[in-house]
């Protein structure tokens, strides 16, 4: 070339758009979420839920397929896990979230502390405390509230970062847009029209598991030997003297504490479900038991485990191969008022249909079509699961790492 000659050396300096590491989707346990719904009913007042005896490394996350998810959790304190709406918007009023927040549309927040992440691939608001980072693929207001690392904002050319005076975000401010920013609330770098920014990953909910149990007693003796009941250990046992002895009294339930093995109580020939009435005595469990029934109303009942911690399943099962909940009448359960259970019994409620539990000492964990809590409901969260199912999904797709975005500037040093 004219001019050059070997040897000849350039100084140039090159600058990049720094784009951090992408949180993650978190990998749900084969046991499950603490709930699992294809809906989540109305606003939830006084909401709950909390792990007091499980570790950190399980946590209580709250899934739901579709629709918002609304919820204040007022006196009841929080939520010990995630919040993740696979189709919908997450409204949190005062609650203490020990995991993160992840919506499908948009994040509203208003009080409270959000211990990791909030992602939305929609607008998010925040009026309270994140101490991870906000991922928003829409305007994004943080409103007399702290954010302890970054806030991105990955939408379009005209999207909107808002940052209030009274609020501090203590990492950078990334946004495809612009940014409203008050004096001194971002303490990293505040940068604008990053034009190499991809939204947030969706979340993701795995889908509906079918749980079937097709054949009342006798008829299922055949289908259970090759169930995954049997490959895990259980034997199958009919509910006696169905359909009269469906709703129970008294001491009615007290042949159960006689099972002393993993035990399947098939109670498919009552027509109406299994009921307990108000003078039902309490059960303690000496074996892993689980009922399935039509539908169950549970109303005070309380139960314990003997001789080690105990498992219950009430499960109305899903005969329709479709991964979709599939709700054949009366198919509902019902945890209504003093239906209790301490730390010695875990339980899986399990149906296509609804869940209604008006009760603050549950312990286990719940999945349906459509999950409703009322009054002050609070839940105390210990997996369960189902023997030989896995309700936790496949894994999620690994995070987009840290990498160099667009080129922001090119200048000759020699």
């Amino acid at each position: 070339m004219s001019g050059a000659s070997s040897g000849d050396t350039r100084r140039i300096e090159v600058l990049y758009d720094y784009i951090p590491a992408y949180p993650g989707i978190p990998q749900i346990a084969a046991t499950g979420a603490a709930i699992y719904a294809e809906t989540f009913a109305a606003t939830h007042s006084q909401f709950g839920i909390v792990d007091p005896i499980i570790t950190d490394s399980i946590l209580a996350d709250v899934q739901v397929g579709n629709g918002d998810i609304d919820i204040d959790c007022k006196t009841n304190g929080g939520i010990a896990g995630s919040v993740m709406a696979g189709d919908g918007s997450i409204i949190l009023n005062n609650c203490d979230v020990t995991g993160s927040i992840h919506a499908s549309k948009n994040v509203t927040l208003t009080g409270g502390t959000v211990h990791g992440d909030v992602i939305a691939n929609g607008a998010v608001t925040v009026g309270g405390t994140v101490n991870g980072s906000i991922w928003a693929g829409g305007n994004t207001t943080v409103s007399s509230s702290t954010v302890k690392k970054s806030i991105i904002l990955a939408g379009t050319a005209t999207s909107v970062a808002t940052v209030t005076a009274g609020s501090t975000v203590m990492g950078d401010l990334l946004s495809s847009g612009t940014a409203t920013v008050a004096t001194g609330a971002v303490q990293g770098t505040v940068r604008t029209g990053v034009g190499s920014l991809t939204p947030p990953p969706a979340p993701v909910i795995p889908s509906w598991v079918d749980v079937p149990y097709p054949y009342a007693s006798p008829a299922s003796a055949a289908w259970f030997l090759t169930s995954t009941w049997k490959g895990q250990g259980y034997v199958e046992i009919p509910w006696g003297g169905a359909p009269a002895s469906c709703s129970i009294k008294n001491l009615e339930a007290a042949w159960m504490e006689a099972i002393v093995v993993p035990t399947v109580i098939n109670a498919l020939n009552c027509p109406n479900g299994i009921t307990t009435e108000s003078s039902i005595k309490p059960i303690a469990l000496h074996a892993n038991v689980a009922i399935i029934a039509k539908s169950f109303t549970i109303t005070k009942l309380e139960a314990t485990g003997t001789g080690g911690s105990r498992k219950l399943w009430l499960i109305v099962p899903d005969n329709t191969a479709n991964n979709a909940p599939t709700c054949v009448a009366p198919g509902d359960i019902y945890l209504n008022n003093e239906t209790n259970t301490d730390v010695t019994l875990s339980v899986m409620v399990y149906t296509p249909c609804n869940i209604l539990i008006d009760r603050n000492n549950w312990r286990g964990q719940l999945y349906g079509a459509k999950v409703q809590f009322n009054q002050q409901a609070q839940m105390n969260f210990a997996p369960v699961g189902i023997p030989g199912v896995n309700l936790g999904g496949p894994p999620p797709t690994p995070p987009i790492p840290a990498h160099l975005g667009s080129r922001t500037s090119f200048r000759d040093l020699s």
